[in-house]
Order: structure tokens, then sequence, then C-alpha cells
């Protein structure tokens, strides 16, 4: 009896300590590439991660991991803010801000590049949490290939407007899910979702010559994302050609964003 009640206990503190464990402190590093880092004046280290080794101009998913000093990781609201310094003057670019995952312990969000770093400016990520901020120094390479994934275009209603390419990433022969974010500039640091606009695209293969049939143009999904399917019949360069309209009258068109694989 006396045996068995020991082994009961023992089995309860067990299950206690594995309960009341901290898993907040057991933090994995994340099979992804990290882009930056920094430790702020009370020693939060702040990570910044992506799919890819480098940022590219056009849409880029980001990830956060906030360690604080004491251990654990922190999973507070936070904001990020891109800025461009371009010496004379400075710009931001649309950002979604980031949601914390509660698997993954990251901070989950996406910041639009609109342009390459270089001679012409440089790009930082302000993250700011809980009246805290840290200064994230990254940088924006071109795509390869001649890659082109963002475009900015003034529309007839004198709006500008941003259109990213967020799929398809890895573009396959065939039928793809092609989504598309677009933002609208309020001003130098301010590009909110455009959620009231009509967006049509036509696939062309310049190369060749031809387009391609059995595509799907996009519906709104909320935030500014637009999802429709797009069809590749062949490997090589694509160009999509983009129209925007809104209230059934056309705003925007002249737009094209290209693909090659």
């Amino acid at each position: 009896m006396k045996n068995h009640l020991l082994h009961c206990l023992a089995l309860l503190i067990f299950l206690f300590s594995s309960c009341s464990k901290d898993d907040n402190s057991d933090f994995l590093i994340p099979q992804k590439e990290q882009i930056a880092s920094t430790t702020t004046a009370d020693e939060t280290k702040v990570i910044l991660w992506s799919d890819q080794p480098k940022l590219q101009v056009g849409y880029n998913p980001v990830y956060l991991s906030m360690e604080k000093a004491s251990g654990g990781y922190m999973e507070s609201a936070v904001h990020i803010h891109s800025l461009m310094d371009m010496h004379s003057m400075s710009h931001s670019s649309p950002v979604e801000q980031p949601v914390h995952n509660k698997d993954s312990r990251l901070h989950e969000g996406a910041v639009v590049l609109t342009m390459p770093s270089g001679e012409m400016g440089n790009w930082t990520l302000e993250v700011a949490w809980d009246s805290q901020t840290a200064v994230l120094n990254i940088e924006a390479i071109s795509p390869p290939n001649n890659v082109k994934t963002v475009q900015t275009v003034v529309g007839k209603d004198d709006i500008r407007y941003t259109v990213s390419l967020v799929q398809p990433q890895h573009p396959k022969v065939g039928l793809n899910d092609v989504e598309f974010l677009i933002n609208y500039r309020v001003d130098a640091t301010s590009f909110p979702p455009a959620e009231n606009l009509t967006l049509s695209f036509e696939p062309e293969m310049p190369s060749m010559g031809h387009g391609s049939p059995n595509n799907m143009q996009p519906q709104h999904i909320g935030k500014g994302h637009y999802s429709g399917k797009i069809n590749f019949t062949m490997t090589g360069d694509w160009r999509i050609h983009v129209k925007l309209s809104k209230n059934g009258a056309l705003v925007a068109d002249g737009i094209y964003l290209d693909l090659q694989f």
C-alpha cells in the first residue's frame, strides 16, 4: 500500500510539473532563414525570419521571434512599420501586421518592399510592442531572371495603387492558385488594403506570343487580397496583365507582373 501511494505521488508530481512547465520557454529555432536581429535596452532579443535567404522586392512573408531577457518568448501584440531612407526623403511601404502563432510562437506578418536596397537608399523595419521599439536593418534584393512581382500605378481616380503578387510562389505548368494584394497610398507612411476593387488579369507568354485558357478571375477574400486561378501551359517567361475597376468603371490598366520558371 505504501509503495502504491509513493508511485501515485510520484506520478502526480510528474504530471503537475509537466502541466505547469512554461512551454513558452521551449522555443525551437524555426525552419526559416534569419534575416536580421537586434537586442533592446531591456535585453529583449528580436529576430526577423523569412522563408527565403534574402528579402526581395515584392511581397515577403516575415516572422518575428521576441525573446525576453527573463526567458521565454513574448506573445504581446506587435506592430511593424517599414521605412526606406532615400537620403533626401523617406517613405514606407505596405505591411501586414503580425499575428501571434501559438504553435510556432512566432509573430507572422508580411512586408511589401517596393524598391531594392542600394545607392538610392536602404530599408529598415521598426518593430513596436508594449510601448517599446526596435529597429532592424533589412536588405531588399531584386528578384532573379527579371521577375517583377510588384508595381505601383496612379489610377484614373488619382489614387496610387500598389499591386503585389502573393501567389504562386512556386509556379508550375498547369492550373495554379493566384493571389494579389492591392494597397492604396494615403500618405508616405500609410498604405491600407484596397477592398472595394474588381481585379481582372490576362496571362501572356511574350517570347511565344500566346496566352493561356481556363483562368479564373480573382475574387476579394479580405484585407485587400484577391484570389483566383491562373493556367500556365508551359515553362518559360510569363507576363500577367492586370486591370483594376471600381463600381464597374476602369480605374487602372497597363499593370503587369512577370514570372519565369
